[in-house]
Parts: structure tokens; sequence; C-alpha cells
């Protein structure tokens, strides 16, 4: 029988938590594990965690960051497979099933499927607009190319085959905010064998309460975050095979030249780290991006006067189908 770990990692949550846990515990097919790493906390939620008795492993540890405490879930899971969620989010029952089930088919090494955002209050869910990732990423790039150019997917809409996992060096535990794209782009890289599952959901939960990457994540830590993986993806860009396209360049130097712009504002970065990011996007004057950032602009408002949506053409977005409904009604909530 295939086995799925499931990985939560854990921080002030004691209002939320207990809602993930039941509700990855409710799926269709059975998780092997549930393992919470309390990352800390100061609040009760170690109390709400250790009511689920033997169903849920916990594992205790000071403060390490949202990237520490997915390590030390990774290091513990003994499932063939591995569900980051994170303990503010929910999924479609059948998640598990339908991701286990293609990946067995597929022999694929990490699964992928829709996934919302989305506001919940006393049981009412109200999506943020369209339901992202309804159809397969466009193959007319790799995963790791679609993701350098803006498009991007949440850890909890996945389902990784553990043994692939293996083959690169975990999370970051230096980062606070991007630990996670830090990740799947060292994973990307390696091309994945990548399946689309169609008909499950996950839900990203927005809202402020005590989110692992906001208490203590100002937008100088964010900042820095970003600019300290991206020496990192011009390597891996570099020496990507076969190599990337002409619009990912484009795109990574533009994002490049954002961030290196967004530097000039603060004192905390050196003249050396400054100049290590000017050479990420110098490679076409700065007029160049200035016309490119316009270039943008324009493009966002006529997709959104196009589609009513903001999301680029990779996201597959769309307004909920009642099928999906279904799916956020039969966890017990009520659509808005």
């Amino acid at each position: 029988m295939c086995t799925v770990s499931v990985i939560i990692p854990n921080f002030n949550r004691e209002k939320l938590v207990g809602q993930t846990i039941q509700n990855m515990l409710d799926q269709s097919l059975p998780p092997h594990e549930v393992i919470v790493v309390d990352d800390g906390s100061t609040d009760g939620s170690v109390e709400v965690i250790r009511s689920f008795g033997s169903q849920v492993r916990l594992i205790r540890q000071d403060n390490q960051g949202p990237g520490g405490a997915r390590n030390t879930g990774l290091a513990a899971a003994t499932g063939e497979y591995i569900q980051f969620m994170d303990s503010d989010d929910l999924a479609s029952r059948n998640k598990f099933q339908q991701q286990v089930s293609d990946l067995e088919r597929t022999q694929a090494d990490v699964a992928y499927g829709p996934w919302a955002k989305v506001f919940i209050h006393n049981g009412v869910v109200t999506l943020e607009d369209h339901v992202l990732q309804t159809k397969p990423i466009p193959d007319s790039m790799s995963m790791l190319e679609w993701f350098l150019s803006n498009w991007s997917i949440v850890l909890q809409a996945c389902l990784f085959r553990r043994k692939f996992l293996g083959k690169v060096y975990p999370f970051r535990e230096d980062l606070l905010c991007w630990e996670d794209g830090e990740l799947l782009v060292r994973l990307f890289a390696l091309n994945p064998r990548i399946v689309f599952t169609p008909d499950c959901l996950t839900l990203y939960r927005l809202h402020n309460y005590q989110k692992l990457t906001e208490s203590g994540a100002t937008d100088l830590r964010r900042l820095q975050d970003r600019v300290s993986t991206y020496p990192e993806f011009w390597q891996i860009i570099s020496n990507y095979s076969p190599s990337l396209k002409l619009k990912t360049r484009l795109e990574f130097g533009f994002s490049s030249w954002q961030l290196w712009n967004a530097m000039q504002a603060y004192s905390s970065f050196s003249k050396d780290d400054i100049g290590t990011m000017a050479q990420l996007w110098n490679f076409y004057p700065a007029i160049l991006w200035i016309g490119f950032s316009f270039f943008k602009r324009v493009m966002i408002r006529w997709r959104w006067h196009r589609t009513g949506s903001r999301w680029i053409y990779p996201y597959q977005s769309r307004f909920p189908t009642e099928k999906e409904l279904n799916l956020i009604v039969d966890l017990g909530l009520v659509v808005q």
C-alpha cells in the first residue's frame, strides 16, 4: 500500500492547526503519518496538537523558522510520498487518493493540482477570485522556466515522491520568506517527471494570524531573502540543459533589476551585494528594463480588461466549477 507522510510546521496557530490536522486525517486515502513540528510556540498550540493523541506525531523544537521545521519533519518521515501542508491550509478529501493514484500510474516524481486563495471565517469560504492551475502548465517551457517567469505553485498543492526530494539539499534554514520557492527552483532544475491531477483542490488560506513567514518578516527581510537566492539561481540557469529560452532570461534579468532598484533604499546592503545583483541584469542597459517594466504594466491592464483576472496565462485560472465548489462543501464549509 502506498504511504503518505504529512509534514505540518506550526508556530502559534492554536486557532487553526487543529482544523488542518483533522483535514489531513479525514483524507479518503488516510495518511501513513501526520508529523507536526511545533517551532517554539508560546500559545496553546501544543495542547491542541496533543489532543489528537497517537494519530499525530508531535516534534517540538526551538524556533528555527519554516525551513528548519520542514527539514525536521522530513528527516522523521517514513512514507513513500511527502505532503507539505501549512498549519492553516486545507485540501479536498480526495487529494491523496487522486495524487497517489496518478503518481503510481505515471511513476512521476511530483503531482500538482488546482489551488485557490480563500478567506475562511466561521465556516464560510470566500474565494479571492479564480481557481488557479485548472489545467496543466503549458508545455512550451519547462517547469523551471515558467517558475523563473513569474509563475509559481504552492507546496501544499503538490505531492512529492520522497526519493526524489532526497536528490536535493533540504530547505535553506536561513530564509524566512522564500525557502519554499528556493527549494522549488532546485527541484525543477532536475527536470522531474510531473503529473497534473485536475480533480482535487487545495485551499490556501488568506489571513494575517500568526503566519510563519509574516511574524518577524519585514519588507527588508523579504528583500534580503530574495537577494540571497539570486546568485544561486543564476548558476542554475547557466548550467541548465537545454539552455533556457530568451523569454526566461529576460524575466530573470528584469526581476534582478527590480531587486537591485529596491536595494538602493536600504543602507544594510553593501556595495558588493549591490554590485553582485547588478551583474545579473546589466547584460542589457537599464533603459531596456525601464521599457520592459512599462510593457508589463500595460499587459497587466490589458489582461485584466480582457479576462477579469490578474493571473498570467500559465496559471490557467478561471472561476470555480460546480465540482470544485462541491469539493469545498464536502469539507463541511459553506461557499459564499
